[in-house]
């Protein structure tokens, strides 16, 4: 028997997670998924200079997503972005790399 684990409990609104709209067509509207936002500062350091940017990523369950792929869109704490990679874990939880729109 395969082991299933109830994802909801990690994606909770009420604790850290957020909603956000999955859709195909930019500014078009798609279905919720909960899921953990992080747009963190990211350096890359070049050897003579380096570049601030930012890393938004989406994190929620794989069974929420299984029928999406890269070039979707995402619109989560009222921004738009486009999923550009998405990498599931393995363990029933994917990362969506995004890019702001």
């Amino acid at each position: 028997m395969a082991f299933t684990e109830d994802m909801t409990v990690f994606f909770d609104t009420d604790d850290h997670a957020v909603i956000g709209d999955l859709h195909q067509v930019k500014d078009g509207s798609g279905v919720d998924v909960n899921g953990i936002f992080d747009n963190e500062s990211v350096f890359i350091d070049t050897g003579y200079a380096g570049v601030d940017s930012s890393g938004p990523s989406f994190t929620c369950a794989t069974s929420d997503i299984s029928k999406i792929n890269r070039n979707w869109y995402l619109n989560v704490n009222g921004a738009e972005y486009k999923i550009v990679r998405v990498s599931p874990d393995g363990s029933g939880v994917s990362v969506c790399q995004l890019e702001a729109t």
